[in-house]
């Protein structure tokens, strides 16, 4: 594994790490990406290979950055032709997962689709290149009133004392100690696969979804966001009895993993096994204390208690783990309105319109909360986004 502490913000970061910084692990593969890709076509799920351009794309790729000069520099001109005007142009689009022939094409989308570009890319100019997983910058897909855990996926080159991590990253600000953990190629596609599932669940197609996941896992197994994520569409469908049964069994396979904690706990509150998730609370809140999807389940079960103040401090806490989140500033916005800060919940509103034209949660506030109609019916705000670090007045008892 690859430890190091580096600054970063939206855009591109390319580091060097240094001998300090720890080792790298390498795993002997255990399933190839062209097995999996196999499995899911034997399945009915026709995906094409996400890390692979067409010849005709190679070739251009050479043709314009040529072969010459070492593997370093023939990556660095491969990252300047992604993200330049002069080259691709790629541009940051949050949970918009494609290929690298499709974002060849387009070049646009997440953290997953920028490596897959770039892995491709990169093979085209004989430049080995492999899939890192950025622990402490994990990301989280909204459904409903759940989160969904994806995967920062950055790309590294190199060997030995000083290996070149390329992470396209469009969340972080500030110092962050982020550990990289080299991760086998079929493990990159299974997780970019998880990210197209969760993109059918958001399109409202639980069992497309559930399909692909049952697939996945059947080949990689080892990828613990493939259960936690396949007990969320299970949950969606109303088997929580089910997705408690696989949850369990993935939480004593994968401790570690914070997500898989919360669903559990939600599953047991969902099948009505009481005792059950008692005893898991007291587990979450020592292992998975950071995770937004707990936070914002204690903060709905506050809300129903109508402990407002309990549920103002789990929505924040799950705030600073993913701010840009409309589902979270939409809860915080009934907060205000139900502890009598209407002035500053219509004001938080107003900047919501403007900031997450399209959300469902935004624009269902108005439905519940009358006091939010005259905000509805005006023009949106004018001027910059809100600031993700604006500091909102605090909740209180009404």
């Amino acid at each position: 594994m690859r430890f190091f502490t580096r600054a970063c913000g939206l855009g591109l970061a390319m580091v060097v790490l240094g001998l300090g910084s720890g080792c790298v692990t390498a795993r002997p593969a255990t399933v190839s990406t062209d097995s999996v890709v196999g499995a899911l076509r034997a399945g009915g799920l026709a995906w094409e290979h996400p890390f692979r351009l067409d010849e005709a794309a190679s070739e251009r790729v050479r043709e314009r950055l040529g072969l010459h000069g070492s593997e370093e520099e023939r990556l660095r001109r491969a990252v300047r032709f992604l993200t330049s005007p002069s080259g691709l142009g790629f541009q940051y689009a949050p949970q918009h997962t494609l290929t690298a022939r499709e974002s060849f094409r387009s070049p646009r989308g997440d953290c997953m689709t920028y490596a897959a570009l770039l892995h491709a890319v990169a093979r085209a100019l004989e430049v080995p290149t492999s899939f890192v997983l950025a622990h402490q910058a994990p990301l989280y897909t909204e459904d409903a009133e759940a989160f969904l855990s994806t995967g920062h996926i950055a790309l590294s080159a190199g060997e030995g004392p000083y290996p070149l991590v390329v992470d396209f990253a469009a969340r972080l600000t500030g110092w962050h100690r982020l550990r990289y953990e080299e991760v086998e190629e079929s493990t990159a596609a299974a997780l970019f696969y998880n990210n197209r599932a969760m993109e059918a669940l958001l399109r409202g197609q639980p069992e497309q979804a559930e399909a692909l996941l049952r697939r996945l896992l059947e080949v990689v197994p080892q990828v613990p966001q493939l259960h936690a994520n396949l007990g969320v569409v299970l949950l969606r469908q109303e088997r929580a009895a089910e997705a408690l049964a696989l949850l369990e069994e993935a939480l004593r396979r994968f401790p570690e993993h914070p997500q898989l904690w919360s669903n559990t706990l939600q599953a047991a509150r969902r099948a009505g096994h009481v005792e059950r998730a008692e005893a898991l609370l007291a587990q979450v809140e020592q292992v998975a204390g950071n995770d937004p999807s707990f936070h914002l389940l204690r903060a709905q079960e506050a809300w129903r208690r109508q402990e407002l103040e309990l549920a103002t401090d789990h929505v924040e806490r799950a705030l600073e783990v993913v701010p840009d989140s409309p589902l979270l500033r939409a809860w915080r916005v009934r907060l205000l309105l139900a502890s009598q800060h209407t002035r500053e919940g219509q004001a938080l509103y107003a900047h919501l319109r403007r900031d997450f034209p399209s959300s469902t949660w935004v624009e269902e506030l108005p439905r519940h909360h009358p006091e939010l109609l005259e905000v509805a019916a005006s023009p949106p705000l004018p001027g910059p986004a809100l600031s993700r670090r604006t500091k909102l007045p605090p909740a209180s008892g009404p």
